[in-house]
């Protein structure tokens, strides 16, 4: 005898829903997964470890206390809010790095991959567009395949010099007149005469600097007098290659710490920070500063 299979009960309508969110859920921890190993770039999204147990090192003279719970908003503030000790605060073990190997070892494969998302690109090349004056001779310090210029029917350089980690990523950076490989962190000393360029740009890399203060005296060095430095920074890293201080703090607190490696070089006027961010892409802060005037070149900075 034939039997009919019975119909299937409806599921409740909140069971439903709760199963599209979690399929959902899981489909894009997939997609992120697969983009991940697919890219091979190894960049994480940081995220603030506080525990004191760690290697990493706070932020000395209680500016984590001023800067810790900063509202996003007032991030333009930063410098006003916590002001730079009378001295150099930082230690060795404040650049100390979880991965002490070569970084020519950990850079030798060439990652022709996006460090950060299309908006935050989007931002940082309309800021450069604003600024950047016309024809200027400019220094892409730690650059790679792609530097984020405005494009070239609306602002062109003058000699554009990429100097970086991988001679295969900056063979394909169309914008580079030059390049020069280099590990600042073995050699912080660049290989350009006085007052050579009128701006020098550092992208979502100055948090891999063992040696930043002997970097930043040198960007003085290289840039004319009244030049301009341009220095952005999202919360995208290789975790094991940043300054141990770096995975213990958190945007406000990056933008003062690179704001206190160019005060304490000696070789600027006061800098500055904005919010760049677009929508809800990747954080990015833009961090400037032009050279002073009243200071010389080699002799005042390089050899201090």
């Amino acid at each position: 005898t034939f039997h009919p299979a019975p119909m299937a009960s409806r599921a409740p309508i909140w069971l439903v829903v709760l199963w599209v969110l979690a399929t959902n859920i899981v489909h894009s921890v997939l997609i992120s997964c697969i983009r991940g190993f697919s890219s091979g770039d190894g960049i994480h999204h940081h995220t603030i470890n506080r525990n004191p147990l760690e290697q990493n090192m706070p932020l000395p003279q209680g500016i984590s206390r001023v800067l810790g719970k900063l509202q996003r908003s007032r991030i333009s503030e930063v410098f006003a809010l916590a002001s730079f000790p009378p001295t150099w605060p930082y230690t060795d073990a404040h650049f100390q790095r979880h991965d002490s190997s070569p970084d020519s070892e950990f850079y030798r494969i060439p990652r022709l991959v996006q460090h950060i998302d299309d908006n935050a690109i989007a931002a940082i090349r309309s800021h450069y567009e604003a600024v950047l004056p016309p024809k200027a001779d400019v220094l892409d310090l730690c650059s790679s395949w792609i530097s984020h210029f405005p494009n070239p029917r609306i602002w062109q350089s003058g000699k554009c010099i990429g100097l970086g980690m991988n001679a295969d990523e900056l063979q394909q950076n169309v914008r580079l007149s030059d390049f020069v490989v280099q590990d600042l962190n073995e050699n912080p000393h660049l290989p350009f005469g006085t007052a050579t360029f009128d701006v020098v740009t550092c992208v979502v890399s100055i948090d891999y600097l063992s040696k930043p203060l002997t970097v930043l005296k040198e960007i003085g060095c290289v840039l004319k007098p009244g030049g301009l430095l341009l220095v952005s920074q999202s919360n995208r890293c290789f975790p094991s290659k940043v300054v141990s201080m770096w995975l213990n703090t958190n945007d406000a607190e990056h933008c003062w710490i690179i704001g206190s490696y160019i005060h304490y070089s000696g070789a600027f006027d006061p800098p500055t920070v904005q919010d760049l961010t677009i929508g809800d892409g990747d954080p990015v802060f833009m961090i400037s500063a032009v050279r002073r005037n009243d200071i010389g070149g080699k002799s005042s900075l390089r050899w201090q």
